[in-house]
C-alpha cells in the first residue's frame, strides 16, 4: 500500500502483510491485527538521470526507489570518446563497479548526471614567448586544440615538442595539435 506520509511530505510505502491502517498525523496504525504479521515502512524517493553529450545512460529521466535500495545506471560513451568517473548532480556520490554507477542509501530526492570524460592538454614555453589559451585546456577524446604562440624573443622558429600528438601551424602564430587521446603535453621552445 502506498501512502503519504505527513513526515516531511514524502512519499513512504508500508510493506508488509498487517491489515492495511491510516494515519494520524505522524503516526501510523494498522488495521485490527489478529495475528503476527510484518510491518515496514520504506521513503520512495525521485532520482532523475541525464547524459550529456557522447555518453548514454539507462535508465534516464525520472526513477522512483526505495531510500534503502541500491540503484544502478548502466553508462556508456560513443566510440571514440570515454566516460567521466565523476558523476555531477545532487545525489550523494556513488561508484562505479565496471560501467555501472551506483547509488544507495539515499535521504532525498535527487538528480545525477553523466558526461563524456575530457583530457588535459598542458603547455608550456621557455622565456620570451606566452601562450594562449594560458596554460592547459581541456579537450574531448579525438579532438584538438589551438594554442596562439606569440614570440616576443624575437627568435625566427619554434621547436614544438612533448607527449602530445603532432600537429600543423596554421595562419600567423597559431598552433593546433593532432587528435588527442589522452592527456598530454605541448612544448614550445624558440631556436
Amino acid at each position: 500500500m502506498k501512502s503519504t506520509s505527513p513526515i516531511n511530505d514524502l512519499s513512504t510505502e508500508v510493506e508488509g502483510d498487517c491489515p492495511a491502517g491510516t494515519w494520524d498525523g505522524a503516526t501510523y496504525t494498522t488495521g485490527p491485527i489478529v495475528g503476527d504479521c510484518i510491518l515496514g515502512f520504506a521513503v520512495i524517493l525521485k532520482i532523475t538521470a541525464s547524459a550529456g553529450d557522447h555518453v548514454t545512460a539507462s535508465p534516464l529521466g525520472d526513477r522512483l526507489s526505495h531510500s534503502t535500495k541500491v540503484i544502478g545506471y548502466t553508462v556508456a560513451a560513443d566510440d571514440g570518446f570515454f566516460i567521466s568517473r565523476s558523476a555531477g548532480g545532487t545525489c550523494p556520490a556513488g561508484y562505479w563497479s565496471g560501467d555501472t554507477y551506483y547509488l544507495n542509501r539515499l535521504n532525498s530526492d535527487c538528480s545525477v548526471s553523466f558526461s563524456a570524460g575530457t583530457f588535459v592538454v598542458t603547455a608550456s614555453t621557455d622565456a620570451g614567448q606566452y601562450i594562449t589559451p594560458n596554460a592547459s585546456a581541456a579537450v574531448n577524446a579525438n579532438e584538438t586544440v589551438t594554442f596562439t604562440v606569440n614570440n616576443d624573443a624575437g627568435k625566427n622558429s619554434i621547436l614544438v615538442t612533448g607527449t602530445c600528438p603532432l600537429g600543423a601551424w596554421g595562419e600567423g602564430d597559431e598552433y593546433t595539435t593532432g587528435p588527442i587521446a589522452e592527456a598530454c603535453t605541448v612544448i614550445f621552445k624558440s631556436e
